[in-house]
């Protein structure tokens, strides 16, 4: 949170926090809490004495939500704002599963 910010608003389910634009400055911008839920599951079989197979699944941003990693912070040349700005430009991996089987000896 910034103490200093004269303006707090939320758009498109995003909180933003701006400072008045002006030349050659940038706003000071704050996205939504960045959520990533993160799942690990190993099953392993004993082959022999000191080998085995591990079974892995990984699963990444398991909820599948929407996290916000860059909001266009330009404002524009004039008076009149873009209608980019303050709007999200780049987003996190969506949901994310890895399948892995690993021989360890």
């Amino acid at each position: 949170m910034l103490p200093f910010v004269e303006n707090r608003r939320r758009i498109g389910g995003e909180t933003v926090a701006v400072l008045p634009p002006k030349p050659g400055l940038f706003c000071y911008l704050e996205a939504r809490l960045f959520i990533d839920l993160r799942e690990r599951q190993v099953k392993y079989f004993p082959l022999g004495e000191h080998a085995r197979l591990d079974l892995v699944v990984d699963a990444f941003n398991l909820l599948n939500r929407t996290n916000i990693t860059q909001i266009n912070p330009w404002f524009g040349a004039g008076a009149q704002a873009l209608p980019t700005f303050r709007r999200p430009i780049e987003a996190a991996i969506a949901r994310q599963l890895q399948f892995s089987l690993d021989f360890e000896f």
